[in-house]
């Protein structure tokens, strides 16, 4: 067919509207250090936390604790997918290059948080630590590779963990994790798990008494197994330090007796004395009962020897070490619980029953990169050499060495990631260190000198929402990650960072992929062209304060259009530079946002306090109301059918999913057998009455439009943050806060959306000069298809009236009662 001057016309229309979007290539620029920093904890708490509790101020202990026995009984059947042959695959990041910032670890491989680390005493190739949100991970080749060896488990939260030093199968894994110092209820700790078999399956212990005094939930610190009576199952001392108090057991983990109350931070056992050990009690906040005890009778009766380090409430939180290089001593390292500092390091002897503190030059504030912090409650260590006492090492943002007995430390690992929690010194080799941060596991052979990655092959990486999907190319995936930045996959389980602090939502142009913005904690925004590899950091001025995690979406019809959810909608048009106000302010920040492909005038939102907003002038008039008093998570248009959409809400309690037919006159709640858990997410399929939900336990789907839900198969019991379905692939992507991301092929044939000749699930004028190059019989790529895709007014055949449907429609035209943007 040859050409006609108005497909010549309409091809040169949509190369320039292209060309547009092309134009503004980023000019290289470094970010600044501040720039740079992740968020603190105590901010990505609170907006955790927040999400799932209003309108408390703190998460239901009772909601929070059946949640935990859901996640560890869930995958018993009860909730069994009726999709058969439909199972989640990872596509990682298994181990990932940050961007090069001096709170990575690159050209290093980074991964998600590790809380705690344990060296097998008989077998130092096999290692075990605990994450912060992806459970307990074990290696056999002193870490080559990794394995997930807990994933469905009551908790995906690990904060301590041990082996039995006789019998090394026999491994204590503690729940929850150490940072709650607002008390805002994110434990996400369900006792204590023990394994007899080196981790190949799992027992939950000490859940009763775990639960006694603890109003949301628990946090096991430290765990201490007495060399004494180790080597059984069930006739073992264990002393375990929680945020309940210090809890003894006898009987390998079966009964547990309070034998202490309090926040107890750490538990000890003395180097040759098994009759002595040393535990902490170190509320964040101060307390009166806070300080170092000692017993003399295997851990049953306690007495307080911190009397001269302080009063009480002046000490906060602590973590103790001891070294058989000088087993009387014990070192102290305690934080100040105004401002989480650095406030003494001690050393106890137990011979003179007496204090020295040591001056710890070196370790306060001197620089952005080298500073020992002010966020104790969330990282502090200590360990000192088996061999040599003089060797003392302590940790807090950085990590920090002393050779003369902890008068005088030197910054080591810079060149790791900041925060660390864990420190193991090999048995067999104490030049050997095995250590837990924010950049996960790492290993020094030579007494912290230098330091490698042993993350290879670990999936921890904490996903916010926001991830982006290239439109054509599923392997192509980016989001955002606590502490880690935004990173972007290539299609390997190896992916690479291209910004930094915490990554939030992404934008990719729909039309010209290669352009992206990333954003960071509090709304920041990078702009990125990846066919030139340039980068640039954006200044937003918005006109209300954004959200630590801040939405953002594109415009369906033109990609330099971006929307930013505050206390209203901003609208950028220049593709995140410039931010002007276009809705009313709303009671709360927005903390979800939709476009109505179908009809693009058409806006919808939530806010954190539950408010719906709805426009269907482009932002001009907006109705506004509140259907459930709880943080709207997420809500979505169908794109097959302008009336419908979906709202989900976090927290506790019903409804959880509703459904609007009707363009939002009426709703109907659709959670149906849904479990009590918070929903962060909700996405719709081309199949009319099938849609997905992420949950704080998996994926759920429904396919009878939400009279019934049931378990998508193959995820590990984790929190879902984020949900996105892949028109061109015919598949779900899944942002986990914890396992990475995960892909779900999708077995149901989906219908044909007319006018998306790419396949990437949005009609727009790309589309339309695919249908002009096929007129012209210019070869489309192998996943485009000219026919039925490009035949935009359902006539049964391909000609220039597709073509002309297809761009007024992208330009916002209407669809002139053609079948253009529906699916048929």
């Amino acid at each position: 067919m040859t050409s006609t001057p108005f497909i010549r016309a309409l091809g040169r229309l949509a190369v320039l509207l292209l060309a547009a979007v092309a134009g503004s290539r980023a000019e290289a620029q470094r970010p600044s250090v501040e720039d740079m920093r992740e968020g603190s904890h105590r901010e990505r708490l609170e907006w955790f936390v927040n999400m799932r509790a209003y309108p408390f101020k703190r998460m239901p202990a009772d909601k929070v604790a059946a949640m935990r026995e859901l996640r560890g009984n869930v995958r018993a059947g009860a909730y069994a997918s009726g999709s058969i042959g439909e199972r989640w695959q990872p596509i990682g990041p298994s181990g990932f290059i940050s961007m090069n910032t001096p709170y990575s670890s690159s050209p290093m491989t980074d991964e998600g948080r590790f809380t705690s680390v344990a060296i097998n005493p008989q077998n130092p190739r096999n290692i075990v630590a605990g994450s912060g949100s992806a459970g307990v991970w074990r290696t056999v080749n002193g870490g080559a590779s990794w394995q997930a060896v807990s994933d469905n488990e009551c908790a995906t939260s690990i904060g301590a963990i041990t082996f039995d030093p006789v019998d090394p199968r026999i491994i204590y894994a503690g729940t929850g994790e150490i940072f709650d110092p607002s008390g805002l209820g994110l434990t996400d700790g369900c006792g204590i798990l023990k394994s007899t078999n080196g981790g190949d399956s799992w027992t939950r212990v000490g859940t009763q008494l775990l639960s006694l005094g603890a109003q949301f939930g628990s946090v096991v610190y430290r765990m201490a197994v007495d060399r004494a009576t180790a080597g059984t199952a069930n006739a073992t001392t264990v002393l375990a330090a929680t945020s309940v108090g210090l809890l003894h057991s006898s009987d390998g983990g079966a009964s547990w007796t309070r034998v202490l109350t309090g926040e107890v931070t750490d538990v000890v056992q003395h180097p040759t004395n098994p009759a002595v050990f040393y535990a902490a009690i170190g509320s964040f906040r101060g307390a009166t009962e806070n300080g170092v005890y000692r017993s003399s009778d295997r851990g049953f009766t306690w007495v307080r020897i911190s009397g001269s380090l302080g009063t009480p409430t002046s000490l906060g939180r602590t973590t103790l070490a001891v070294s058989p290089a000088r087993p009387t001593a014990l070192w102290t390292l305690v934080a100040n619980p105004q401002n989480e500092k650095f406030r003494s390091l001690s050393r106890w002897d137990d011979v003179t029953q007496s204090w020295v503190n040591l001056a710890a030059n070196g370790v306060m504030f001197q620089s952005d990169f080298i500073d020992f912090g002010t966020q104790s409650s969330y990282n502090l260590v200590i360990g000192v050499d088996p061999d040599d006492e003089n060797r003392v090492i302590i940790g807090g943002v950085r990590l920090f060495r002393s050779r003369d007995g902890g008068q005088n430390f030197q910054q080591i690992a810079a060149n790791v990631h900041s925060d660390w929690h864990a420190l193991a010194f090999d048995p067999t080799d104490p030049r050997r260190l095995v250590t837990g941060c924010d950049g996960g596991i790492f290993t020094s052979t030579n007494g912290g000198d230098t330091w490698r990655s042993l993350n290879n092959g670990i999936t921890a990486t904490q996903f916010y929402p926001g991830i982006q999907v290239h439109p054509t190319n599923p392997s192509i995936v980016v989001g955002g990650t606590q502490d880690n930045g935004s990173m972007m996959s290539n299609g390997a389980l190896h992916w690479a960072g291209i910004s930094y602090g915490d990554g939030g939502w992404a934008m990719m142009d729909y039309t010209n992929p290669n352009l992206l913005l990333t954003s960071s904690q509090n709304g920041n925004l990078q702009r990125h062209d990846l066919s030139t590899r340039s980068f640039q950091p954006l200044q937003p001025q918005y006109r209300f304060r954004p959200s630590f995690i801040t939405p953002f979406i594109i415009d369906p019809l033109n990609p330099r259009t971006v929307y930013a959810g505050t206390l209203a909608i901003e609208r950028s048009t220049d593709f995140g530079s410039n931010w002007a106000q276009m809705s009313p302010q709303f009671q709360s920040n927005v903390t979800a946002m939709a476009i109505n492909r179908g009809s693009p005038q058409t806006m919808l939102i939530g806010t954190a306090t539950g408010q719906v907003g709805l426009s269907r002038d482009g932002g001009v008039l907006w109705a506004i109301g509140t259907l459930v008093s709880r943080a709207v998570s997420d809500v979505a248009y169908d794109p097959n059918d302008p009336l419908r959409f979906l709202i989900t809400w976090s927290g506790f309690s019903a409804p959880k999913v509703a459904l609007s037919v009707n363009g939002g006159l009426n709703y109907t709640n659709i959670s149906a057998n849904l479990p009590d858990i918070p929903v962060n997410a909700v996405v719709f399929t081309p199949t009319r009455d099938r849609f997905f939900i992420g949950s704080d336990v998996g994926v759920w789907e429904t396919v009878n439009g939400g009279q019934s839900w049931s378990l998508t198969q193959g995820l590990p019991s984790v929190p879902v943050t984020d949900l996105v379905y892949h028109a061109a692939s015919n598949r779900i992507v899944a942002g986990t806060y914890g396992r990475g991301i995960w892909s779900l092929p999708l077995t149901t044939e989906p219908p044909v959306l007319r006018g998306d000749v790419d396949r990437n699930g949005i009609v727009n004028a790309a589309d339309a000069l695919l249908i002009q190059q096929a007129l012209a019989q210019i070869r489309l790529p192998a996943t485009f298809t000219s026919m039925p895709h490009g035949d935009a007014n359902c006539s049964g055949g391909l000609d220039a009236a597709d073509a002309l449907i297809v761009l007024r429609f992208a330009v916002g035209l209407g669809t002139g009662g053609t079948c253009v943007n529906t699916a048929q």
